[in-house]
């Protein structure tokens, strides 16, 4: 599979892990696409503790992550 998309982020780290780690299997690679909610914020906190990465944030499109 190359591409993983979440609509919703996994409360537990772990199933986050295992879902993306469905892209890049035998040496691919692949990618993952996440939508993520003002709610579900602290679960990429918890997510990138996990993986021990960051997890590159899209800042520029129409859809506010925080509301004014």
């Amino acid at each position: 599979m190359d591409t993983v998309i979440n609509f919703d982020i996994p409360n537990i780290p772990e199933t986050y892990v295992h879902r993306i780690g469905r892209t890049g299997r035998a040496g691919e690679n692949g990618n993952s696409i996440s939508f993520c909610s003002a709610d579900e914020k602290r679960y990429i906190a918890s997510i990138q503790k996990v993986m021990q990465k960051a997890i590159p944030v899209v800042m520029e499109h129409p859809y506010q992550l925080d509301p004014d």
